[in-house]
């Protein structure tokens, strides 16, 4: 998965438009996405940036995290399987 597909998946399971998810995106890689200690920095950052409360900051963070996960696992479990 590139880039573009992860903000259009980001896009996708939040409802949030392309735009503020491409700063998601930003947010995201500016930080170790897959490290426990920074999750309150990039949810504090979403906060900020994006002007919304911790709620809503943590369920973008857990949707990231999860498209995420999912292609990592997808990529170890089927590292030949060609994506669409």
């Amino acid at each position: 998965m590139n880039k573009h597909e992860f903000i259009e998946e980001l896009s996708k399971q939040t409802n949030l438009d392309i735009n503020t998810c491409t700063i998601i995106n930003s947010i995201f890689e500016d930080n170790f996405f897959i490290s426990k200690s920074s999750k309150d920095k990039i949810i504090e950052e979403l906060v900020s940036t994006l002007n919304i409360d911790n709620e809503k900051a943590n369920e973008i963070y857990t949707k990231g995290k999860e498209i995420f996960n999912k292609e990592i696992k997808n990529k170890i479990f089927h590292p030949l399987k060609k994506r669409s």
